[in-house]
Formats: structure tokens, C-alpha cells, sequence
């Protein structure tokens, strides 16, 4: 027994390596050996799945951070994992970031050929003006609201504020966001690509100045990985879809973005002391942390083959109105239910716990090969059609953190399926149906005057 747990410990740090050396290849191939960087979907996985999947096995074999708080408990559940499960755990990674590339791969190299006969050039006419009102009005319910809630702003992070107040903001703001990538799809489409060199500056109008200033409100309540993915949407539509970003401005927002995300979770705790280990154990304790419910779910053995969805299927259900099914929580069923009691102190799920439960690890890889062909679908689409870029980089904004540190519930119901997905539609067709109203009207009251 004791041959065969030296032999496991080996195994774990040689898999622990293949997968990092294989990330951190593709990342340099694909991404460094270039003059132009892309942050398209592939190098938003491979962040997420570093940070969130790798590195806490990488952190828990190398024993740092043990002085900080809720580090012995962190410990206390990662000596519990036997060597055989860290080696499950590591080949399941494998598996799927192998899966996952190949899929790409084979996207860009056949399935991607096919689409010239999808691609549609029809644009929905949209009315700037309706989207203008539309923008002040719903800034117009974010502002009423922020009055509403005015003593739990900028309070340091030390005052408890309601889960539903904050929804409800992150609500508005995503649909703010979606109108500002809406007015510069079009405006980007309308005028044939002749800013395609500008950069950020295409995000320089009343549209994204208003999405700035109500996401400051909300940065305030503690939702700094929100704040975040709204970067990397930027980010990914100017390289997707405009030139790429030089090697030393993603080195210099990737900087940013660490500092940022590490000096707003220092103070959250409210500390002053912005020393360099403070600033790393809080960058990465967002991964530790999230890798609570995932050591606790590695050491029970929960590992399965194949898993039927019935818990993220049901929380679809979540999406009906109360008024209109008053008892819907009694049929979401959670994992709870389901006989699994997985440790998660501060709320975060990792995204290995809800594949495996979901899905299992063979349904994992079918999930991972479904999700890299639409994403794929929707990236090339995008190239013709303004539609299709708001859903592209809406999802992109959500796979480095939310995709994998927040239920699925969250993750894929809300943010992916009623944010990215079903918002801009809703959005577009009710801004284009009255845009078409006025314009008949219009022409109406124009031929009847001549």
C-alpha cells in the first residue's frame, strides 16, 4: 500500500505538470508567438481552468499560505483527498482541456468552412434613438434604485448589503451593457469596419460612459468579478473582431487586472496593508477559496461516469416569473437533494463539481465538445452579423471567472442563457419592432403631407 501511495504521489505531480505545460504552451503558441493577441474564447478557458482547476492542487502540494485565515480548514480538506482521487481529478482535467482544444481545432479547420452557407448579411434596422431611450430609461430605474439603497454604497466593504439589491443592479447594468454592444456592433457594421484600427476608442461614447459610471455603483457592493468580465468583453470584441492587442498591452492589462482585482479585495476585507504577499494571497485565495467545494468533492468519492442534468435542468425554471408559478423553488432541485453535501463557505461552486454532477466525466467531454462548437458558431457569425458579436463576447465575459467559480444556476442559467443569450434578443427585437412602427408612421405622415 505504502509503494502504491508513493507511486500516486508521483503520478499527481507529473499530470499536474502535463496539464500546466500543455496550457501554458498553447497559450505561448497561439498567443505570445503572435504580433496581435486574440482573447477569443480559447485563451478565456484556459485562464479560468488554470486558475480555478490547477492551481489549487499546484498551491495544496506545495503547502503556501498556511498562516492565512481559513487556510487550516482549507488543509484539513486537502489531506483528505487520497492520492488515487488527485490522480482521477488530473486525468479527468486532462481530458477535458484535451477535449476541449481538439474540439476547437477541429471547428476552425472543417465545421467553420460550412458556415458561408449560415451567415446572413440581413440586419434588424435598429433605431440609435430607440436605443438611446431605451439606455436613459433603464439608467433612469439604476439611479432610483441606487437612491433606494444609498447607505450601502462605498462603505468600505464592511456593511452587509441584501443579495437581492445587488441582483437586481447586476441585472441592469448587464442590460446596459448589452445595449452599449449593440449601438457598436451596428455602428461598426453600418460604417463597413473603417474603425477597425481604433481600439478602445470605439468605446468612447455616451453609451459606455453610462455603463462605466452605474458599474462603479455596483464594484461598491462587492461584485469586483463582475466588473472584470465587463473588461474582458471589451477586450475580446476589439481583438475578436478589430485588430488584435500587442503582447505588452495584455501583459499590461493582465498587471492591471491582478492589481485591481487583488488591492479591491484587500480592502473589502478592510485592510490597508498592500504588501506583495497580501496582494498575491488575495488574488489567489478567489481560487483557493472557490477550491473549497472542490477538494470537499474530490475526497467523498463523487467522482461518476455519466450523470443525467436533472439539477441544471431545473433550474431553468428559475426564469419563470413568481406571479406566474408563485412555487417554483419546489421543483428546482438542488444538490442538496440529490445526497451531495459539498462544502462551500463563501457561496462559490467550482465548475468541476457542477460538471460531475451533472453531467458526469463522460458527459463532461460531450458538454465540452457541444459548448466549443456553438462557440465557435456564434465567433464566426459575429463576422457578418451584429447580432451574433454581442452574444459572442457576453459569453466570453462569463467563462474566465463565473463559468468557473459560481453554480450553474448562475453561471450558465442566468448569466450565459438570460444574459448573453436571451436579453439581446429580447432587446433587439423590441427596439427593432418599434423602430419599424416609427419609421412607418413616418413615411406616412411624409406622403400624406406631400
Amino acid at each position: 500500500m505504502t509503494l502504491f501511495r508513493v507511486e500516486y504521489r508521483y503520478m499527481v505531480n507529473i499530470l499536474l505538470l502535463i496539464n500546466l505545460l500543455l496550457c501554458f504552451y498553447i497559450l505561448i503558441k497561439k498567443y505570445l508567438l503572435v504580433k496581435k493577441v486574440k482573447l477569443d474564447h480559447v485563451f478565456l478557458f484556459i485562464i479560468g481552468f488554470i486558475f480555478y482547476w490547477l492551481l489549487p492542487i499546484a498551491i495544496g502540494e506545495n503547502n503556501l499560505f498556511h498562516h492565512y485565515p481559513m487556510m487550516n480548514t482549507w488543509y484539513n480538506y486537502y489531506q483528505n483527498i487520497s492520492e488515487e482521487n488527485k490522480v482521477y481529478y488530473l486525468l479527468t482535467c486532462s481530458a477535458v482541456i484535451v477535449t476541449f482544444l481538439i474540439s476547437d481545432y477541429l471547428c476552425n479547420k472543417s465545421l467553420i468552412k460550412n458556415l458561408k452557407y449560415y451567415k446572413s448579411k440581413t440586419e434588424l434596422y435598429v433605431s440609435r434613438k430607440i436605443l438611446s431611450f431605451f439606455l436613459y430609461f433603464t439608467f433612469l430605474i439604476y439611479v432610483l434604485y441606487l437612491l433606494k439603497i444609498k447607505d450601502k454604497l462605498f462603505t468600505g466593504y464592511t456593511l452587509e448589503y441584501s443579495i437581492d439589491d445587488r441582483g437586481f443592479l447586476i441585472g441592469l447594468s448587464y442590460v446596459i451593457l448589452a445595449i452599449c454592444f449593440i449601438y457598436t456592433t451596428k455602428n461598426d457594421l453600418d460604417k463597413n469596419f473603417i474603425n477597425r484600427s481604433l481600439g478602445l476608442k470605439i468605446f468612447y461614447n455616451k453609451y459606455f460612459f453610462i455603463y462605466f459610471i452605474s458599474s462603479l455603483f455596483i464594484l461598491s457592493l462587492g461584485t469586483r468579478l463582475y466588473f472584470i468580465s465587463s473588461v474582458f468583453m471589451l477586450l475580446s470584441y476589439i481583438t475578436t473582431y478589430h485588430s488584435g492587442l500587442s503582447k505588452g498591452k495584455l501583459f499590461f492589462s493582465i498587471i492591471v487586472l491582478i492589481l485591481f482585482m487583488s488591492i479591491v479585495g484587500i480592502l473589502r476585507f478592510g485592510s490597508t496593508e498592500f504588501s506583495f504577499e497580501n496582494i498575491m494571497y488575495v488574488f489567489l485565495g478567489e481560487s483557493l477559496y472557490t477550491g473549497f467545494s472542490l477538494l470537499s468533492f474530490i475526497a467523498l468519492d463523487f467522482l461518476s461516469i455519466i450523470n443525467l442534468p436533472t439539477s441544471l435542468f431545473s433550474q431553468f425554471i428559475n426564469l419563470i416569473p413568481t406571479f406566474l408559478l408563485p412555487n417554483k423553488l419546489e421543483y428546482i432541485i438542488d444538490f442538496n437533494d440529490m445526497g451531495y453535501h459539498i462544502y462551500a463557505p463563501l457561496g462559490a461552486l467550482n465548475s468541476f463539481v457542477s460538471l460531475n454532477i451533472n453531467f458526469g466525466i463522460l458527459g463532461t467531454i460531450c458538454f465540452i465538445i457541444v459548448f466549443v462548437i456553438l462557440l465557435n458558431i456564434v465567433k464566426n457569425l459575429g463576422q457578418l452579423n451584429s447580432f451574433y458579436r454581442v452574444i459572442y463576447v457576453f459569453i466570453n465575459g462569463a467563462i474566465p471567472f463565473s463559468f468557473f467559480r459560481d453554480p450553474f444556476s448562475i453561471s450558465i442559467v442566468k448569466l450565459i442563457f438570460q444574459y448573453s443569450l436571451l436579453l439581446p434578443v429580447i432587446l433587439v427585437l423590441i427596439v427593432h419592432v418599434i423602430s419599424i412602427v416609427l419609421l412607418k408612421n413616418r413615411v406616412i405622415n411624409i406622403s400624406l403631407k406631400g
